[in-house]
């Protein structure tokens, strides 16, 4: 089911998966293997902005933050 967190809004395609920050936890490897989630490196990003991405395009890379209680 295709939901509203799931459209880029950089090429609006629906590509968007989950985007974690930090070593992935071990249960998380089969998730990335099948592009179901993406893992983004180390956390600077909610030091730097405050902002932490939490979603990206499989389709061109786009990250973007969604407010997950929205």
């Amino acid at each position: 089911m295709t939901t509203s967190h799931d459209i880029c809004p950089e090429c609006k395609q629906a590509e968007g998966v989950p985007l974690i920050w930090g070593t992935p936890p071990a249960e998380a490897a089969d998730k990335i293997e099948r592009g179901e989630l993406v893992c983004g490196g180390c956390d600077i990003w909610s030091s730097v902005c405050g902002v932490v991405m939490n979603r990206e395009c499989r389709a061109c890379g786009h990250q973007w933050h969604v407010r997950e209680n929205a």
